[in-house]
């Protein structure tokens, strides 16, 4: 089997999983790839050559749909090539207001969390989420970037009213004090826990991303914290999902959930092998088809 990776650079964990499970594997960095598109037909390149022929693509970095792969990969589905995740829940699940407001409509716990895009709105937005802290985000964004800890209520209307200016919108949410600087993340994979873990920030950042430093070590995992974050990957229609929450005194709440989780810190936190669990995924859905 003939398998992508869409990165901007190799990773050796998977490369590692696929070629010890027989398989060919090649990383392309989508923002290298172009698409032409012509009477009853398109044509996909890479480098200026023809994309490589393929069985699978696994994207591996969710700002990358800020570069082309949300483009890409319709193109690729339509040539029959196995996306995972597909082209419609990267879409989806990458957009955090999006997934939220899908979460809450299906009874998933998150912190309460606000939107508007008008400056007269923020106000108000920013009194009926409450707290004197508060976390704003923006609506696109990985590994912690574009999430900022304001105190409320001035600190976040001058954030959001900056961030505006550059026509960026962001969410306005809860600031869950007791879980400050730690997050729980599950690894679900064709709707099964795979592996869980904690990770908690090292300096008294309240953002605990192992990208930027954050330690990590295996998390006890609890039941409901398990089904709830299986029901998250499948109403956002994932595959592989990385589904971070906090375990708030009023219980667990989902703060986001990743299309392309990184599983090193994960791997090493748990000794389990997540790239071969990937991999295998890919296998079965293969042999289906």
């Amino acid at each position: 089997m003939k398998i992508i990776l869409l990165d901007e650079e190799p990773q050796s964990r998977l490369i590692e999983a696929a070629q010890a499970r027989g398989h060919v594997i090649e990383t392309i960095d989508p923002s290298a790839c172009s698409i032409i598109v012509k009477d009853g037909c398109f044509e996909v390149f890479y480098n200026n050559a023809p994309f490589p022929q393929c069985d699978a693509v696994l994207p591996r970095k969710s700002t990358l749909c800020l570069k082309g792969t949300c483009y890409l990969l319709p193109q690729l589905e339509a040539q029959n090539v196995l996306c995972v995740n597909s082209s419609q829940s990267m879409k989806i699940a990458n957009n955090k207001l999006h997934t939220l407001l899908l979460l809450a409509l299906h009874d998933i716990p998150i912190p309460q969390t606000g939107f508007s895009c008008a400056q007269t709105g923020i106000k108000k937005i920013i009194s009926m989420v409450g707290g004197d802290k508060q976390i704003t985000k923006t609506l696109w964004g990985t590994w912690g970037i574009g999430t900022i800890l304001t105190d409320a209520p001035h600190g976040t209307y001058s954030m959001v009213e900056t961030l505006q200016t550059t026509e960026t919108n962001c969410l306005i949410q809860e600031y869950i004090k007791e879980f400050s600087g730690k997050s729980i993340r599950y690894i679900v994979i064709d709707s099964k826990i795979i592996a869980s873990a904690e990770y908690e920030s090292i300096d008294g950042n309240f953002k605990s991303n192992f990208s930027i430093g954050g330690s990590v070590c295996k998390a006890e995992q609890k039941k409901v914290e398990e089904d709830i974050s299986i029901k998250a990957a499948q109403i956002l229609g994932l595959a592989i999902a990385g589904v971070d929450l906090v375990r708030s005194k009023d219980g667990p709440k989902v703060l986001e959930v990743n299309t392309c989780p990184g599983i090193e810190g994960m791997e090493l936190a748990t000794g389990i092998n997540i790239g071969t669990a990937m991999i295998k995924h890919i296998e079965r859905i293969i042999g289906e088809k």
